[in-house]
């Protein structure tokens, strides 16, 4: 949904509130829930990008990154509004997303359809619903690995669903790469 002023929380909260009916929940706008975390080639149609960013090295940079995450530092520090404001990271959660975009604000519904909780790889997957300017899913991943490097990663799988986002070409691929190094730096201490 577009529109040139901000939605208001209650307009958000209604969104959320729709898309978790008592009548079962809605179907999410895409094909393969998990195909932002599969290595192997995306669905017909749908682009795979992946952005990394190093935050540190040890266990207090890995405990830093999953706090971030779990604290939706990221969306905060690109100016992604989002309901409820510290969402649970649990499978199933409908968070509701604003963000500004070149003049008009852009309202997005999401489900957590993923968690990773391992000793050595925190993180979430989200996936959008009709009416995302966008169809497929984000991962959110921060990863230490054996010499105890820390890493976050973001890994988008997903095409224009929009007719805006389809018309916005090379613009929209340019707002979404640079929301996603806003992103990273919110998740790597960088903010």
């Amino acid at each position: 949904m577009y529109s040139l002023t901000r939605p208001s929380d209650q307009t958000l909260d209604g969104l959320i509130a729709s898309h978790t009916a008592s009548t079962g929940e809605l179907q999410l706008s895409y094909p393969m829930i998990g195909m932002s975390l599969d290595d192997g080639p995306p669905p017909s149609g749908f682009r795979h990008d992946t952005w990394r960013r190093p935050a540190g090295s040890g266990d207090h940079a890995f405990e830093q990154a999953t706090e971030a995450i779990r604290s939706w530092a990221g969306h905060r520090a690109a100016g992604v509004i989002h309901r409820p404001t510290t969402p649970d990271l649990a499978e199933g959660t409908v968070v509701a997303l604003a963000a500004r975009a070149v003049s008009l604000w852009v309202t997005a519904v999401c489900r957590i359809v993923g968690v990773i909780d391992e000793p050595h790889r925190f993180g979430f997957v989200y996936g959008t619903f009709d009416h995302h300017p966008e169809c497929g899913e984000e991962a959110f991943i921060a990863t230490r690995d054996d010499a105890g490097d820390v890493v976050i990663e973001i890994s988008a799988v997903s095409r224009p669903s929009s007719r805006l986002a389809q018309l916005s070409g090379p613009i929209g691929r340019q707002i979404q790469h640079r929301t996603t190094e806003k992103y990273l730096d919110g998740l790597s201490g960088r903010a």
